[in-house]
């Protein structure tokens, strides 16, 4: 069996089942992420809800602000992750409580 190294973990974010309401946001916070590379997820929802995804250059100004639509089943996400800080959150929910897993992949 490999002996794992820690530093090349995954570093868990968000690992939960979300109960909003309909049509509303949530923001799970801002993370340090200049120890990975890139973010990696697994949704899955009965509806839809907007994922957004904030790269930042400091902890409280969004440099570069995006989103994707995760509709209704299991959705695999994967995105390069450039800022030292990165803000995760959704908005439009309109689903019954989606499970949420967001991961770093660290720099390898």
């Amino acid at each position: 069996m490999a002996e794992t190294i820690i530093a090349q973990r995954r570093i868990t974010l968000v690992d939960t089942v979300v109960n909003a309401a309909s049509g509303g946001t949530v923001d799970f916070g801002v993370f340090p992420s200049d120890r990975f590379a890139r973010l990696v997820g697994l949704f899955s929802v009965v509806g839809s809800f907007t994922f957004r995804w904030q790269m930042q250059s400091v902890s409280g100004t969004a440099r570069v602000s995006s989103t994707t639509v995760i509709n209704s089943g299991s959705t695999v996400f994967d995105v390069l992750q450039y800022g030292p800080f990165l803000g995760l959150g959704f908005t439009a929910v309109v689903s019954s409580a989606p499970y949420v897993f967001l991961a770093g992949e660290p720099i390898r």
